[in-house]
């Protein structure tokens, strides 16, 4: 079933069978319904063909636009806008709102703001969950990291067994820490770069990096810190980078994520240099 427009059409992909689709849905929105989540998704055909496709969540208030695109060969012919009236119109019947968030990097993410800014969508201001970038060079002109020396108590996770990580990630879980899916074991994570901390004490930390397709850089995906110490963070940063800047050197892209104020004020604090490339844009149906 499906809504024509011009030579496109829109119709339900079955999560089950995302490949007609495959390479139009961020990594990120790729993994999560791999894992089973219950995305929705709304593929573009032109003449049979894909050409484009939009992920959706549904949340409490909201319902959240994951990833949307549209492929070049198609574009300046509505596609986009055909996408996203059909997010409205899914939002419209649940009686929510709309809202997307995405990073800026590369003309990708310049043509994102445009596009959400011409169809009524406005800057949320007030989110700390943001996403700064840098490079590695910066990060090793940071003042703030020159005097921190590496701690004896951090290792990477390729000097850890499984045995290990899996100890590890069982005292992290019992203590509320932010776990992605197979914790210290998941595969995205480049072991030489993400690094542990655990004392005799019992207290744990970590730092998780992993790899990413923006000019080949590296994400600050997950840390934690159970200690009552700061300086935990600062030596497994400054062992994740002292390692980052070897394996790939100081024009290498870094992301940091960060999730609440405190995350947000540590990591200006250390990196000050650092660009929010992070966005949040919402749109109000203009229900009662």
């Amino acid at each position: 079933m499906g809504v024509s427009d011009m030579a496109f059409m829109l119709g339900i992909v079955d999560p089950e069978d995302t490949s007609m689709i495959s390479g139009l849905l961020l990594p990120a929105v790729a993994r999560r319904i791999e894992a089973g989540e219950k995305l929705t998704i709304i593929g573009l055909l032109a003449d049979k063909h894909p050409a484009g496709c939009i992920a959706l969540e549904t949340g409490d208030q909201n319902v959240e636009i994951l990833s949307i695109f549209v492929k070049e060969s198609y574009r300046g012919r509505e596609g986009g806008r055909l996408l996203l009236s059909a997010a409205e119109y899914l939002a419209k019947d649940l009686g929510m709102n709309l809202s997307a968030s995405f990073t800026v990097v590369g003309e990708e993410g310049r043509l994102l703001e445009e596009f959400f800014t011409d169809e009524g969508f406005t800057l949320r201001s007030d989110s700390y969950e943001r996403t700064y970038l840098l490079t590695l060079g910066t990060c090793e002109e940071a003042e703030s990291l020159r005097t921190v020396k590496e701690d004896k108590y951090t290792k990477s996770l390729a000097q850890l067994t499984d045995a290990k990580k899996k100890s590890i990630n069982r005292i992290a879980a019992a203590k509320g820490a932010p776990l992605p899916e197979n914790g210290l074991l998941n595969k995205r994570f480049d072991k030489d770069l993400s690094f542990v901390y655990e004392a005799k004490n019992g207290s744990v930390g970590y730092i998780a990096v992993e790899r990413i397709h923006y000019e080949n850089g590296i994400r600050l995906s997950a840390a934690f810190n159970d200690s009552d110490n700061p300086m935990v963070f600062l030596w497994l940063l400054k062992a994740a980078l002292h390692t980052a800047m070897t394996k790939y050197g100081e024009n290498t892209p870094l992301l940091i994520d960060v999730a609440d104020a405190a995350a947000d004020k540590f990591a200006r604090y250390i990196f000050p240099e650092a660009v929010n490339i992070s966005r949040t844009y919402d749109k109000s149906l203009g229900m009662e």
